[in-house]
């Protein structure tokens, strides 16, 4: 007969202890649930929701590895982020190491309507599950009518002050390339240093006040812009346009950040594929097709419309095909308002 098998314990943070291994430390293991005093230490202070929710994304990694089991620190990562990517919520809430219990009905904040397929689910399952998220929806047909318009003015901006506007070739040449060229880049740049300020676009209130922002940007790009097809001055309509597509730059990051943070981590790859099918066919190739279309028809059915008054209203639609970038903004801040708790699922 062999000797007695050894115990071994093992709890789900890794730490391996043995009953036969002496005395006072192995009674500390096993009251400690197979943890070691320097462990409980280290796990004590980690499950502080203070400390949780001022560490960093990286830090809170680097913690959960060195507290867990890569093996847990594996579903831990995978199984716990919120529609932000934060673990900071999870630990705030009581969940970590020492956590009593782990029921979210009594502890997770309540979660909206919208639910997403495992990631092995088929492609149009995936892509049906998308459009249940409406602010998601919103912000991808706000973007794709803000591509519509920045592609319609650098595509016929030049025809227009030339043709329309009788403005010398080498004056309205030289003045829309520096508009094309400077207008939307700076727009891009200051609304992303405006929206950074703001607390970026992590978190309920975070997302709302930039969703906000963004609104306020589209709404002065419109007021500038609707403007612009009633002057017949190449350097007031130059100026005029700038605005506009200065404030339209500056929805772009606040925006693209929104849409792409409201849906968690695994989904975003089909979500951004998504979107960029959207924007090539409703923004860019939709702007050219249709603002030809009406060209065409205003030829043909305004008595003595020639190229020049047809040009003409073809580039209204094209600026005024901005009103519903700022609608489909309004839309998405309305659907986010209406669920204050809004969550996305994992």
């Amino acid at each position: 007969v062999g000797p007695a098998p050894t115990a071994i314990i093992v709890n789900s943070y890794g730490a391996v202890g043995s009953p036969n291994e002496g005395g006072e430390e192995t009674e500390r293991l096993i009251n400690n649930g197979g943890v070691t005093p320097e462990r409980k230490r280290k796990q004590d202070k980690f499950n502080s929701p203070q400390r949780a929710t001022k560490m960093s994304r990286s830090a809170l990694h680097k913690e959960v590895a060195s507290v867990y089991s890569p093996y847990k620190t594996k579903d831990i990562l995978n199984s716990t982020h919120d529609s932000y990517g934060s673990l900071t919520d999870f630990f705030a809430r009581g969940d970590g190491p020492n956590a009593a219990s782990n029921d979210c009905e009594s502890s997770c904040p309540s979660t909206s309507s919208f639910s997403l397929p495992p990631p092995s689910a088929p492609l149009l399952t995936c892509l049906l599950a998308l459009l249940k998220s409406p602010v998601y929806v919103c912000l991808t047909c706000s973007l794709a009518s803000l591509y519509f318009t920045v592609t319609g003015v650098q595509y016929w901006g030049t025809a227009y002050m030339k043709l329309v506007l009788n403005g010398n070739p080498a004056v309205t040449s030289s003045l829309f390339i520096g508009v094309a060229a400077t207008g939307p880049v700076m727009g891009v740049f200051c609304g992303g240093w405006a929206v950074d300020k703001l607390g970026g676009y992590r978190g309920y209130e975070c997302r709302n006040r930039t969703m906000k922002l963004c609104c306020g940007l589209g709404f002065a790009s419109c007021v500038f812009g609707f403007p612009s097809v009633f002057v017949d001055d190449v350097y007031i309509f130059a100026g005029l346009l700038w605005l506009m597509l200065f404030f339209g730059g500056g929805v772009l990051p606040g925006c693209t950040g929104v849409a792409v943070s409201c849906i968690p981590r695994q989904f975003r790859p089909i979500s951004s594929s998504v979107s960029l099918v959207v924007f090539n066919l409703f923004g860019y190739a939709l702007s050219l097709i249709l603002s030809g279309a009406i060209m065409q028809i205003a030829a043909n059915n305004i008595p003595n419309c020639d190229y020049t008054c047809s040009l003409r209203y073809g580039f209204m639609s094209v600026i005024f095909w901005s009103l519903w970038s700022l609608l489909f903004l309004v839309a998405a801040i309305v659907f986010s308002l209406r669920d204050p708790k809004h969550k996305v699922p994992m």
